[in-house]
């Protein structure tokens, strides 16, 4: 029986151990899939034709950039929603995973204090009532909240990504395209197949379809329109694609024509392909880096309410096994909440690189149990008081 392989991991650093489930695993997974989808679309419009006219100069790059960010105008929001709620997931994630780390700290210290929630309380100990954010829906959360800021300003960023990374790939195509009409035009011998030679058929197939002789431009216009929306490498990897499928036709005595179709045909489906595997990388990896926004914003919002200590550290969290080279010496660190960790390639918090699964949490310093005080009327109700300055209502 063969395994089913989802886009994402149902419950992101799960292994199977409950300190790597975050609240709401499967809005997480949702939001990837929507992100995914929605990048996909973006990529899949920009038009063709826009791509050849920058090629043969036509349009500028900020003509381009400007048509792909106008692919939003109908539902400008639409990058900013599965944003939003991860943002919100990592709050509600950071909230839970700091009640159960308060609570194992409070039994530690022989306290019957425990944090929970309201869908929680038990009335077995002297439970405190500690909610959390709630989730609200993104059309009725104001625009000044940090998970609509977050999201607004990370969906403006990825659209610029976007435009530029096609604009590179366009250039990368057209350079290499250049290049391949000089080296056949010195007359150069080259052996064996590569890029080049596969590139030759393409040249020869356009020559002899076309009433002139066809430049470096007329070949990268054939290639750059199967690669918008992807990485340079990446577009170069559907040129070459669509080069050696060409280059087969023609060994066994294809016509132009046929040259031509079988080019094209390989370089739309490697392009279809590396096109939804970059929207389903770029999005596990924005999704994450909502969910860590998230939940760095709650630590903080924690520690000014006086839940946790203003000394707190927060550790990065990495998952049990199958943890890479970037973040397994980042495993178990521990830095100042508001400090931002430092690796060889960057600084900040979770995700280290594209589709890294950690996360952080924040270490309770609690030192000591919180205080009872209160006789139990209304004008001084029982009530916890806490180290930190945290004052909590026995419910």
């Amino acid at each position: 029986m063969t395994a089913r392989v989802r886009l994402v991991e149902k419950r992101r650093l799960d292994n199977h151990r409950p300190e790597f489930r975050p609240t709401d695993s499967d809005k997480l997974y949702g939001s990837e899939v929507t992100l995914a989808t929605k990048l996909e679309g973006i990529a899949n419009a920009v038009p063709e034709a826009l791509v050849v006219d920058f090629i043969f100069g036509r349009v500028t790059g900020g003509s381009l950039t400007q048509r792909i960010t106008d692919l939003v105008t109908d539902d400008p929001t639409m990058l900013e929603r599965p944003l939003f709620a991860a943002f919100q997931v990592g709050e509600q994630d950071a909230a839970q995973q700091q009640r159960k780390d308060v609570n194992v700290r409070l039994r530690q210290l022989g306290s019957n204090v425990r944090l929970k929630s309201a869908a929680e309380m038990r009335k077995a100990l002297d439970e405190v009532l500690w909610e959390g954010p709630t989730i609200k829906s993104f059309d009725k959360t104001d625009l000044n909240a940090p998970a609509r800021i977050h999201a607004r300003i990370e969906s403006q960023r990825i659209l610029r990504d976007l435009s530029a990374d096609t604009i590179s790939s366009i250039d990368t195509i057209l350079a290499d395209s250049f290049r391949v009409s000089q080296t056949f035009q010195t007359g150069r011998t080259v052996t064996g197949l590569t890029p080049q030679q596969t590139a030759r058929s393409i040249l020869t197939a356009l020559s002899e379809v076309s009433p002139v002789q066809p430049t470096g431009a007329d070949l990268a216009s054939k290639v750059a329109v199967h690669t918008r929306g992807l990485f340079p490498g990446w577009a170069q990897a559907v040129g070459r694609s669509g080069n050696a499928a060409a280059y087969r036709v023609a060994r066994s005595g294809g016509d132009a024509a046929q040259v031509l179709r079988a080019g094209e045909r390989q370089m739309e489906r490697h392009g279809n392909r590396l096109r939804r595997s970059r929207a389903r990388m770029i999005a596990r990896t924005e999704i994450a880096a909502a969910q860590n926004a998230g939940i760095q914003a709650q630590q903080l919002a924690m520690i000014d309410a006086g839940v946790a200590s203003p000394n707190s550290k927060k550790e990065w969290v990495t998952g049990p096994f199958d943890v890479c080279n970037i973040c397994q010496p980042l495993g178990g660190q521990k830095v100042p909440a508001a400090s931002s960790f430092s690796w060889a390639s960057g600084s900040g918090n979770p995700p280290a690189h594209p589709s890294c699964r950690c996360k952080t949490r924040l270490v309770p310093t609690i030192g000591q149990a919180p205080k009872r005080t209160g006789a139990g009327v209304a004008d001084d109700p029982f009530r916890y008081v806490f180290a930190d300055g945290w004052v909590a209502p026995v419910r």
